[in-house]
């Protein structure tokens, strides 16, 4: 189609002038309001995440009336999970699928600042018009106005025809780099041909003529594949453009200066530039040197903490269901290049452990190569756990057996730090073999938010109780009540003393070890401690039946030490010193009292990076610091 309406100077046809090179390291974040409308908005960021050592988060952001809990999102988070990660499976069929994240916020522009700082973001793609009620341009607006990361607006058109050609107005400007940098890698994704235009004003002066002109060259320069170099001259720059896009079905756009710092970037002359605009259209501005600010004040206000609360309880709270795609579990670890190993606590007594050593192995390192190695941990000395773990062709260690000049000390916790020593994956998962044999459903939605959310340290289980089911007197009257008074933060974790959890190495060998049944609460206290609950996640894991601890007294007593340990080591102060360790039980015979005494502390073992062996053997020919 002939070109008419403003003076053509040149029209430059450049051939390659090298390899073309497109930019890598792209971390994308996609937010989204409406998962299943973001198709053609997802299928242009695999321009971006198909870039070398790239990826990209899709985000959900679930909005809650500023008058509304948290606690009560319009969508669960985990049914909202699964839609997401079903809509980048859809949209992006051959490129590597998007993350699925989480958010709720009562302003949707705060959701996705903080979702770029934790996803370490450095391009944030959004959508223009995804909804019509103005809270979405809202949201928008004040994003371009103060961008968290370099941000690209995109227009579509329900009917929009593939990207065969890309138009790029190039007019400087502070995004003006940005805008070739995506252009490029656009062109090598999609094939499309890509035109240089810069539109001149002729009442411009010659020195600013020439300005504008060395600023295009240096641009043009930067491409260094086939590209079409367009000028020319009009006093109307916009209606210019405008008719030179009607040839393409892209169009990419730098913020002006004057667009920079505006309080409506989306103005009323940009609104009507863009519904005049055919096809998809691309507006780009460069994130600004961000400008220190003091730290807030710390308050913990009531209602701060219970925000808190209710927003990690929907973000970090996982269905084991989300995580059935086994396959795409282990592409994920591989791309992560990671390593799996699954232990399992063999305790006294324990019943159906052949059943489930061969279920898991077949399913997830079988069928599926999940897991990387499983290993049993013997508990008591039973002959039988030792013959169906070596029938089954699975290791097996005693923990007395291991770092054996440290000694050994009775419990689940003792042989769960020594086995940090001798498992080898990067991931490691601890299951509880009582009761009827564990599904790989349980292993894998464990291991299922560590593969997705590099944020998620340490991933504990819990079982949805029925309505009609009594309380459980050890979690409900005791543990929960002293969580929601020491450490409101965590008041959302479901079932702080699971069995069944698991974490990253790297995070678990940096804590210290309760050697019995604060074990549990430990844990996930010091965790908290050194990373914030944000590092912590739960998932509903199904019925699953719990070994019934042996005396529930002793057991509070133990949850009761470990939580005044922790708040000690907040305040700097010895709690655990100066209390009695010793529990002293009331028992009735032959028609009198008497007291029964029990010593009742639980070892804590010192985070396991601090042990010279196990950290030679980690690091061969490095010398330990000294402990």
């Amino acid at each position: 189609m002939p070109r008419t309406g403003w003076p053509l100077f040149s029209t430059t046809h450049r051939p390659p002038t090298d390899t073309e090179t497109t930019v890598s390291h792209y971390r994308v974040l996609i937010p989204t309001l409406a998962p299943a409308q973001a198709g053609k908005l997802l299928r242009l960021a695999t321009s971006f995440t198909a870039a070398p050592e790239s990826g990209g988060t899709l985000l959900g952001i679930i909005e809650v009336p500023p008058d509304h809990s948290l606690a009560r999102p319009p969508v669960p988070g985990e049914a909202y999970r699964t839609l997401l990660a079903q809509t980048t499976r859809i949209a992006t069929r051959a490129a590597p699928p998007l993350a699925p994240l989480v958010r709720i916020a009562h302003v949707a522009a705060q959701g996705i600042r903080e979702a770029a700082l934790e996803t370490g973001s450095n391009l944030l793609l959004l959508e223009g018009g995804a909804r019509d009620d103005g809270l979405w341009t809202n949201a928008l607006e004040d994003l371009l106005y103060d961008p968290p990361c370099d941000v690209a607006l995109l227009r579509t058109e329900a009917a929009a025809p593939p990207i065969t050609s890309i138009l790029l107005a190039v007019r400087g400007g502070p995004s003006a780099e940005l805008a070739v940098q995506l252009a490029r890698s656009i062109r090598a994704s999609t094939g499309a041909t890509l035109t240089l235009l810069h539109i001149f004003d002729p009442r411009q002066s010659p020195e600013e003529r020439a300005r504008e002109e060395q600023t295009f060259a240096s641009l043009t320069a930067q491409v260094n594949g086939p590209v079409i170099e367009l000028k020319g001259s009009s006093t109307n720059v916009r209606q210019a453009i405008v008719k030179e896009a009607q040839q393409h079905q892209l169009l990419i756009l730098g913020a002006t200066r004057s667009l920079m710092h505006r309080p409506m970037v989306l103005g009323a002359p940009l609104q009507r530039m863009l519904r005049r605009l055919p096809g998809t259209v691309m507006i780009v501005k460069k994130a600004g040197v961000p400008t220190p600010r003091p730290a807030p004040a710390r308050t913990e206000t009531r209602a701060a903490i219970t925000e808190q609360v209710d927003r990690w309880l929907t973000e970090n709270t996982f269905d084991s269901r989300e995580f059935d795609d086994l396959q795409r579990l282990v592409d994920r670890k591989q791309r992560q290049d990671l390593t799996i190993s699954l232990a399992i606590p063999a305790m006294p007594g324990a019943t159906g452990l052949s059943a489930t050593l061969r279920s898991l192995k077949l399913a997830l390192m079988g069928r599926t190569p999940l897991l990387d190695e499983i290993v049993v941990i013997e508990i008591g000395g039973s002959a039988a756990s030792e013959r169906a773990a070596r029938v089954a062709g699975v290791t097996v260690v005693r923990p007395a057996d291991v770092l054996s000049r440290y000694g050994s000390f009775p419990g689940s916790g003792e042989a769960q730090w020594k086995s940090l020593h001798v498992l080898k994956g990067d991931l490691i998962c601890w299951i509880d073999p009582a009761g009827p044999p564990p599904q790989p459903r349980l292993v894998a939605g464990l291991l299922g938010p560590l593969l997705t959310d590099p944020d998620i340290a340490y991933v504990t289980a819990f079982s949805r109780r029925p309505p009609t089911a009594a309380p459980d007197p050890l979690t409900d009257f005791a543990v929960r009540p002293l969580i929601n008074l020491l450490f409101p933060a965590l008041s959302g974790l479901i079932d702080p003393l699971s069995p069944d959890h698991a974490g990253r190495r790297a995070v678990l060998e940096s804590v210290p070890f309760f050697t019995g049944h604060g074990l549990a609460l430990g844990l996930l206290l010091a965790i908290a401690s050194a990373h914030g609950p944000r590092a912590l996640a739960q998932v509903e894991v199904g019925p699953r039946a719990r070994r019934e601890p042996a005396d529930r007294q002793a057991m509070a007593f133990a949850q009761l030490q470990v939580c005044l340990k922790y708040l000690g080591d907040r305040h700097r102060i010895q709690l655990v010193d100066q209390v009695n360790r010793t529990i002293k039980q009331i028992r009735y015979e032959d028609e009198r009292y008497w007291i029964e005494q029990t010593e009742l502390e639980d070892t804590e073992r010192p985070p396991m990076v601090t042990v010279p062996e196990h950290f030679l053997s980690r690091n061969p020919g490095a010398r330990p610091e000294p402990v």
